[in-house]
């Protein structure tokens, strides 16, 4: 293995979350051409943490989280304004979804403030005293 400047190793790292949104490919390839190093994630996250890069982990792993939607069909946002929490059904039979950050129920089928036996179509759309902003 061969050394890089920690600064520009650090500037290049935060290069790589900031232009890409978070989507860098894994395993993370050496910065030397004829090198077959590869660094994990896992080594990723730990080399910025070390270096005190506590923005740059943090947007990263907000990417992350992020991307976790998108993949997977069960994790919604919640839906109250300025909670951000991201909610897991436990399949998609679900209905019920309660966010544990703001106390916000909402429905998983409809994603509007949990209405109970109604059917979503049934239900009316209003805005809920619930849903004020955090």
């Amino acid at each position: 293995m061969h050394r890089f400047c920690k600064q520009c190793t650090i500037k290049t790292f935060k290069h790589m979350i900031y232009s890409s949104h978070g989507k860098i490919s894994a395993p993370i390839k050496c910065f030397k051409d004829d090198c077959n190093y590869s660094m994990s994630h896992n080594t990723f996250q730990e080399f910025l943490e070390v270096n005190q890069q506590t923005e740059a982990l943090e947007c990263y792993k907000a990417f992350v989280d992020q991307r976790a939607i998108v993949n997977d069909p069960l994790v919604v946002w919640c839906i109250r304004p300025g909670c951000g929490r991201m909610l897991k059904a436990h399949d998609r039979h679900s209905r019920k979804l309660d966010c544990r950050n703001c106390f916000t129920s909402m429905c998983f089928a409809c994603h509007r403030v949990w209405h109970g036996d109604q059917e979503c179509e049934d239900a009316p759309i209003k805005v809920s005293e619930e849903l004020k902003p955090m």
